[in-house]
């Protein structure tokens, strides 16, 4: 990168970091006071480079971050011919907000929202979609069978002073490896006792 300082504020420009399997992230980046933002672009990210497990992959797309000591805020737009990663999530002392992670893999694909609460009880809540999803295609070298599922699901709970959970699913049309799957459920935990 090249540094330039005005003031109190510290400009990078021409940022090119080199990542393994030939990627990069390249773009700009300004510190001021105690707030770091980063605008930079991917180019041929390799997921199987980052992790032996995950899919090889090529993408690319932008890449904005904006972290301090009191907020750390992330955007990804990453794609390439059959995959994606699009993340939108925050964190601040009070919670860590997943407003949008999606993951896709040809026709597979996982939507999820949800946030977490770091104080009190830390409550969560979170919520999500498969479509024609197959585990398989996003680890590859973990062997798991493939599979096709189409499913929703809703989380809720606390994990303090002891894990609450209330599960909510709904299964149609599904596969795991050659058998069928469709149907729907619902869980109630509390500590160690099954409510539900």
């Amino acid at each position: 990168t090249q540094l330039t300082w005005r003031g109190e504020r510290l400009d990078f420009s021409a940022i090119d970091i080199a990542l393994a399997g030939g990627g990069a992230l390249k773009g700009q980046g300004s510190l001021a006071g105690a707030q770091l933002e980063l605008k930079l672009a991917a180019q041929r990210v390799d997921a199987r480079s980052l992790h032996r497990r995950l899919l090889a992959t090529r993408l690319s797309g932008p890449l904005r971050a904006s972290l301090s000591s009191d907020r750390q805020h992330l955007e990804v737009d990453w794609r390439d011919a059959r995959s994606a990663l699009l993340a939108n999530a925050s964190r601040t002392a009070q919670a860590i907000v997943v407003g949008r992670l999606r993951l896709v893999s040809g026709e597979a694909r996982l939507d999820v929202q949800g946030e977490l609460a770091l104080t009190g009880e830390a409550r969560f809540a979170l919520h999500g979609e498969l479509r024609k999803f197959d585990a398989a295609r996003f680890l590859p070298a973990a062997g798991l069978p493939h599979s096709v599922l189409n499913a929703r699901f809703e989380a809720r709970g606390a994990r303090h002073p002891a894990l609450e959970i209330g599960l909510r699913f709904a299964l149609q049309d599904s596969r795991l490896g050659t058998q069928a799957l469709a149907g729907k459920g619902q869980l109630d935990l509390a500590g160690s006792r099954l409510r539900e």
